[in-house]
């Protein structure tokens, strides 16, 4: 079976017994609506499915009921995802669903904000105009949804298509009218793109989100069994890098992720025991079994054997999470809890050099960079803090790949922290997961050897002053020569009466004379 990963790619999944059925059971996707994806090859052109979330509230708000809370106006939400599925079908092909989406939204913005507006304006659309628009939109968004559809050799009739998928046959009659006979009328354009509105949340978006949101609940059962009775994660569930580091880390660290909360507030604070005082005495020493993380110890080393670089993923989610709540009171023992997890985590004596993944110091300088950036804690947070900021400052530095010079890494360049690129360069460990696989060793993606512009050594720009000089010498003799049949026309424009000729014909008679 194949589940929608969180990433855009697809899991393939084989159950092996009763139980792996159990969870890893198929996301609620009408198997004939595969269509729905066509555009979309090895990787998906959004971020993570939180922003493709965040344009399905923007575009759906009123039927998702999210215009009550004052935020933004529908325009403005339309505008910005806008904006967001622009990007998407720059970068590459987008599943039809959302091509013709992004066609509705723009069409019912002018529609909104520019229609019927007063002649003479800039932002005027006359009613023929608007009609055009619709129509257009309308044979359009038929045209892709049914096309994507096509099955076999043989094409099929556009309207059998169309009952098959569920588009309503007089929009298929709208969409043949606009295109081979006379415009419908406004009324009825606006009604169909209304229903093609509502199609695509019903049978592509809805549907979508669900199966998001699914996953991630299937991802929480399988970690309950696993801590509670024990089950090997990998029998339970298909893992990836997506699984591993998009779902199960913040399940582990928050306990909700993409809109679904399967714990109150992570696993971790899960396993602590009920209505128990700590004993604070016995704390360091023996932290994992008073406050039940042994079992979640076991997890995150069956999750780092099957792919290496969990533990920093698991290490800066934390840090992050410890960030976040460190100025909470209500959440001191959550936060020492953290710390104390970070403190293990990038303790030398937890991990065997060929089982903590050589990526974890990169991890470990970003982690130390969020803390650093944080307030300075001073109360009983804040010796935990500081240890874990020492366990860290030692895993970043020893062994760290900045510090390690070898024949195919030369020229890295040793910072004191990480931190984000305003150009936008993707962190190993930052909030977005790339999408490789569990054996991928592929080291590009450790931004590591970052030039700063300023520090470039000029460019001999010699050649290119000499180049430049002769070519706008050259533009200068052609605007003096155009500017001498101008003057000559003008003076030729006399006729016996003295009358000049207009300045519109002098205009015509200029661009008429090809001279570039």
């Amino acid at each position: 079976m194949q589940v929608p990963s969180p990433t855009g790619t697809s899991w393939t999944v084989t159950p092996t017994s009763p139980q792996e059925r159990a969870i890893d059971g198929p996301a609620p996707i009408v198997k004939d609506k595969n269509y729905l994806y066509s555009g979309r090859k090895s990787f998906a052109v959004w971020l993570d499915w939180t922003e493709w979330q965040t344009v399905y509230a923007d575009v759906f708000a009123s039927e998702l009921n999210l215009l009550d809370d004052g935020s933004d106006s529908p325009h403005t939400r339309k505008l910005r995802a806008l904006s967001y599925m622009a990007a998407w079908r720059a970068r590459s092909d987008v599943p039809v669903a959302v091509e013709v989406t992004a066609q509705l939204v723009e069409i019912s913005c002018h529609d909104s904000l520019l229609g019927l507006a007063l002649p003479g304006r800039s932002a005027y659309r006359s009613h023929e105009e608007l009609r055009l628009l619709y129509s257009a939109t309308v044979v359009r968004c038929v045209n892709g949804l049914v096309d994507a559809s096509q099955r076999g050799a043989y094409a099929q009739a556009v309207s059998s298509l169309a009952l098959r998928i569920g588009i309503p046959l007089w929009i298929v009659d709208i969409r043949h009218e606009a295109a081979h006979t006379k415009l419908p009328s406004l009324p009825t354009l606006q009604l169909a793109c209304q229903t093609l509105r509502q199609w695509l949340f019903e049978h592509y978006w809805h549907p979508q989100d669900a199966a998001i949101k699914q996953r991630v609940a299937q991802v929480g059962s399988a970690l309950s069994r696993r801590l509670h009775f024990n089950e090997p994660l990998r029998q339970l569930l298909g893992l990836d890098v997506a699984t591993l580091s998009g779902i199960v880390v913040p399940l582990l660290v928050q306990g909700h992720q993409y809109g679904e909360r399967v714990s109150s507030d992570g696993t971790i604070v899960d396993l602590l025991p009920k209505d128990v005082a700590l004993d604070f005495t016995r704390f360091d020493a023996e932290w994992l079994q008073l406050c039940g993380q042994d079992s979640l110890r076991q997890v995150v080393e069956e999750c780092q054997g099957v792919w290496d670089d969990f533990v920093g993923w698991f290490l800066v989610a934390v840090a992050r999470e410890l960030c976040r709540i460190c100025q909470d009171e209500t959440q001191d023992v959550k936060s020492v809890l953290l710390a104390k997890w970070i403190v293990h985590v990038a303790s030398p004596d937890t991990w065997t050099l060929d089982r903590r993944g050589h990526r974890l110091p990169v991890a470990a300088s970003y982690a130390l960079a969020l803390l650093r950036n944080s307030p300075e804690q001073d109360n009983l947070l804040g010796h935990y803090w500081k240890a874990a900021e020492a366990a860290l400052v030692a895993c970043s530095t020893n062994d760290h790949p900045a510090n390690v010079e070898n024949d195919v890494i030369t020229s890295w360049k040793k910072f004191e922290v990480w931190t984000p690129s305003p150009m936008g360069t993707q962190l190993p460990f930052g909030s977005i997961a790339r999408d490789l696989s569990l054996t991928d060793a592929v080291d590009e993606w450790d931004s590591g050897n970052l030039i700063v512009l300023s520090e470039l050594p000029p460019a001999d720009t010699s050649m290119m002053a000499d180049f430049d000089a002769k070519y706008f010498a050259n533009v200068a003799a052609i605007v003096d020569a155009r500017n001498k049949i101008a003057d000559e026309i003008v003076v030729a424009g006399h006729t016996s009466h003295n009358e000049s000729i207009s300045h519109d014909e002098v205009v015509r008679l200029q661009n008429a004379i090809e001279i570039w």
